[in-house]
C-alpha cells in the first residue's frame, strides 16, 4: 500500500480495520463461508448466508474503529475514497454494489437496547400458538371436503397463471381482445364528443399522434393509463383525462375467462383544414372549429383484434436479448465520449445539485438511439442535459436475438458529481457524466 497517498488518520484507520479482521480470525469464518458454499453449491441459501456472513465481518471491523475514538465521518468519507478508483473508466460506479451503503447505514443507525429484544422473543411463542390452532383445525376438518378443496384449488391454478395468487397477469394477447360497447364506431363517436383539443396546442399548431397503453381488467373498467408515445403535454394530459372518464369495455378473454389485457390506443389531434380563396390556398381552421372534427382516433382493421394496435405499425421492442446492444468501442469509449460533451448545468451547480440521470431509450436493428426518455430524473436543467447529449450519440453495435438484429430497450445512468477543491468552497467548473 503506497502510505505517501494517505494521511496519517486515513492510514491509522486502514490498519485499524484490517488489524480488527486478523484479531478476531474472520479468516476462518469467510473460509468456513466459502467450504459451505462449495458442499451445497445448489442450495441458494448457502450463497446468500456466504453474503451476509462478509457483510457481517465488515460491520465488526468498522464497529471496532469507531469505537477506537476515530470521527465517524472522516471514516465515512475514507471508505468512499477508498471505494472510487479512476482508473476504472466505466459507466456506472461503485455505489451500484450495496455493500458500502449498508455499512454507512449501519454506523449511523443507533444500537438498539436489550430491553428491546425481549419484544422479538414474544414472537416464538404467538408462532407456536398459531402453528397449535392452525394444526387443530386441520385435524378436525372432514377428509372429504379436504379433498375437495385441494382438487378445486390446484384445477383453478391450472387454469389460471401463478402470478394471480398476487398480482394479476396482465395479457398483451390474448384469445379475444376487449372492445369498446358498440365497437369501433362506438369509440371513435366517444372520443371525437368528449376530447378537447387544447387552444394552446391550437395556437402553437400542435398535431399529431398520441399513442397511449391501458389495461382492461376482468370487469371491463380502465387501469394503469400511460403515455407510450406522447405529443404534447397538453395534448397528452387530455388523452389520458377522457380514456379514464371511458365507460366499461367488454373484457377480454384467455381459454374462456375474463383476464387482464394491455391495450394500445392511438389518438390523433390534426387540425382541420379549409379552402380561404378561389387560388385554392388552404389555411388551418379558427380555433373555434367544432373539437369533435379536429380530434380523430386511428382506424382499426378487424384484424387488429388479435393483437394491440401499435404492434401493427411498431415491432416489438425486447428488454433482453442474447446480444446486447454495445457503443462503439465499448463502456470505455461511452464514458469518455459522455464526459467531453455533457455540460453541468451553472445553476444546478450553483445549488449544490449532483446525482444521477437514468435515460432509457430504443437501440434499433440499424443502431440508431430513438425514443429517449428520462426514467429517474435529477433535476429538470440536469435531465434536459442528459437527453441532449444522448440524442447526439453515433449509432451503437445493435441488440441480436436469434442472429438477427433487433429493437432493444436499453437503461444508461449519466451522473452529475461536484468536484470539490481543498482550496476553495465553490465547486470545480467540469463536465461530468
Amino acid at each position: 500500500m503506497d502510505s505517501s497517498r494517505y494521511s496519517e488518520t486515513d492510514l491509522r484507520e486502514i490498519l485499524l480495520h484490517e488489524t480488527t479482521h486478523v484479531e478476531q480470525n474472520h479468516s476462518a469464518d469467510t473460509m468456513l463461508a466459502e467450504l459451505m458454499c462449495a458442499v451445497c453449491w445448489f442450495n441458494p441459501f448457502a450463497w446468500l448466508l456466504k453474503t451476509e456472513i462478509r457483510m457481517n465481518l465488515e460491520f465488526l471491523a468498522d464497529r471496532s474503529v469507531l469505537s477506537s475514538g476515530c470521527g465517524a465521518e472522516h471514516y465515512q468519507f475514507n471508505l468512499l475514497h477508498l471505494s472510487y478508483h479512476k482508473a476504472a473508466a466505466k459507466i456506472t460506479n461503485n455505489f451500484n454494489v450495496s455493500l458500502l451503503k449498508k455499512r454507512i447505514f449501519m454506523m449511523n443507525k443507533k444500537q438498539t437496547s436489550h430491553r428491546s429484544i425481549w419484544k422479538y422473543a414474544l414472537i416464538l411463542p404467538v408462532l407456536a400458538i398459531l402453528l397449535f390452532f392452525n394444526t387443530t383445525l386441520q385435524t378436525k376438518a372432514e377428509p372429504g371436503n379436504e379433498m375437495n378443496t385441494s382438487q378445486q384449488a390446484s384445477q383453478k391454478a391450472q387454469d389460471k397463471p401463478v402470478a394471480n395468487n398476487s398480482k394479476p397477469n396482465i395479457f398483451s394477447d390474448v384469445e379475444v381482445m376487449p372492445e369498446f360497447p358498440g365497437g369501433e364506431a362506438a369509440l371513435m363517436k366517444f372520443l371525437g364528443d368528449n376530447i378537447v383539443y387544447p387552444k394552446e396546442a391550437q395556437e402553437k399548431g400542435i398535431q399529431g399522434r398520441v399513442s397511449l397503453r391501458l389495461a382492461i381488467t376482468p370487469d371491463g373498467s380502465i387501469e394503469d393509463v400511460q403515455v407510450v408515445k406522447g405529443l404534447d403535454p397538453l395534448c397528452d394530459k387530455e388523452a389520458i383525462r377522457v380514456v379514464k372518464a371511458m365507460p366499461k369495455w367488454i373484457p377480454g378473454k384467455q381459454n374462456g375467462e375474463p383476464v387482464y389485457v394491455y391495450f394500445n390506443l392511438p389518438i390523433v389531434f390534426r387540425l382541420q383544414v379549409v379552402n380561404t380563396n378561389e387560388t385554392g390556398t388552404t389555411q388551418q381552421a379558427p380555433q373555434k372549429a367544432q373539437n369533435k372534427q379536429a380530434v380523430t382516433v386511428q382506424q382499426f382493421s378487424k384484424k387488429a383484434q388479435d393483437k394491440p394496435v401499435a404492434n401493427n405499425s411498431k415491432p416489438e421492442i425486447i428488454n433482453h436479448v442474447e446480444v446486447m446492444p454495445e457503443f462503439p468501442g465499448g463502456q470505455t469509449t461511452l464514458m469518455k465520449w459522455l464526459s467531453e460533451r455533457v455540460n453541468y448545468p451553472k445553476e444546478a451547480q450553483e445549488k449544490g445539485i449532483q446525482g444521477r440521470v437514468i435515460l432509457r431509450f430504443v437501440i434499433k436493428p440499424d443502431g440508431s438511439v430513438d425514443d429517449i426518455q428520462v426514467a429517474k430524473g435529477l433535476d429538470p436543467l440536469c435531465d434536459q442535459e442528459a437527453v441532449r447529449v444522448a440524442k447526439l450519440m453515433p449509432k451503437w453495435i445493435p441488440g441480436k436475438q436469434d442472429g438477427k438484429p433487433v429493437y432493444v430497450y436499453y437503461s444508461m445512468p449519466v451522473t452529475f458529481k461536484l468536484q470539490v477543491q481543498e482550496t476553495t468552497a465553490k465547486p470545480a467548473e467540469k463536465k461530468n457524466n
